[in-house]
């Protein structure tokens, strides 16, 4: 099984002690305690698409949901170092709301009424297949394939257009991954450390300066 439990324990762990020398942090996070197998039963009972496996072990092993925010001013050191990883900014902020179960519900009706008006298609049908799991300050989500589509993938849920809704990562787990190796940015500022043919991470010394950025050893 896969440890996530772990995984919320260094989240946890990197917004509660950031290490970093090149600047302030200014963090939250929260974490909800995990569910039992019955109210996670009697939440996908209510749910209009059914949790996807992972989902529902992070539910039950991990947290019920978390959330976090967080605002990087750097230093004249850091700001260095962000120059090159990121040229036009000054600052970095990151929110997110993960897994929150008491709110899919809603997150599904969102994403009904938010398409609304959309022409129909293929993506807004795709859009309405996929499971949000994620909400983003910007009143963008991540979703996730369901088991019954026979995917697993995850994608970014643009609420500027359903033509913008880029793949992010081939599983639930990979998506954690990512945003713990990544420092949990925002979404919009992975690029800069993905490959653009194999869209996976590239090891290089752009990831070591990140995670010298932000103290990660």
């Amino acid at each position: 099984m896969w440890r996530y439990d772990e995984w919320v324990r260094k989240a946890s762990q990197f917004f509660e002690a950031p290490k970093s020398l090149h600047g302030e942090f200014d963090c939250r996070f929260s974490a909800l305690p995990s569910l039992d197998e019955e109210a996670v039963s009697s939440l996908d009972r209510q749910l209009r698409i059914k949790m996807p496996s992972g989902i529902r072990e992070f539910l039950l092993v991990g947290a019920g949901g978390l959330s976090y925010s967080m605002h990087f001013h750097p230093n004249d050191e850091g700001l260095k170092i962000m120059e090159e990883l990121f040229w036009h900014e000054r600052a970095l902020v990151s929110s997110l709301e993960l897994c929150v179960a008491s709110e899919f519900a809603d997150y599904q009706v969102c994403c009904i009424e938010w398409t609304s008006t959309w022409p129909e298609s293929q993506s807004k049908l795709f859009w309405h297949e996929l499971f949000p799991f994620a909400y983003i300050s910007t009143g963008d989500s991540i979703g996730m394939e369901p088991p019954q589509t026979g995917g697993s993938s995850i994608y970014y849920m643009n609420h500027d257009g359903e033509e913008n809704m880029p793949k992010i990562a081939d599983s639930f787990e990979e998506y954690l991954e990512l945003m713990q190796e990544l420092c949990f940015l925002n979404f919009y500022q992975w690029h800069n450390f993905m490959d653009p043919k194999t869209n996976k991470i590239r090891r290089d010394e752009k990831l070591r300066k990140l995670h010298q950025l932000f103290g990660v050893t």
